[in-house]
């Protein structure tokens, strides 16, 4: 499905979060959980350096803040949040 809208696929980097944190082994991942503003802008958790220089390198900018507590329900910034209002038309991606 991505290939035919030829977009690139960015591999992230591991989390910092240690194996021993409540919740590792069910969700490794909560790092790329991140909030996107707009085209550059994007949200992500403010320990997480390693994502940071990667959205950095890919051209991003990154915004850090920290949200490392709510790791332990699952999910980071994009789950804890509901879009309220959009503008712009609606557009499909595939």
């Amino acid at each position: 499905m991505f290939q035919r809208a030829a977009w690139d696929i960015l591999t992230p980097p591991r989390t910092v979060m240690s194996e021993d944190t409540p919740g590792y082994w069910s969700h490794r991942w909560p790092h790329i959980n991140v909030l996107m503003l707009d085209e550059k802008r994007v949200i992500v958790e403010s320990s997480e350096e390693p994502m940071i220089r990667a959205l950095k390198s890919w051209g991003f900018s990154p915004i850090p803040c920290k949200f490392k507590s709510n790791y332990r329900f699952g999910g980071s910034f994009h789950c804890a949040t509901c879009d309220v209002r959009r503008t712009g038309p609606l557009r499909s991606y595939f």
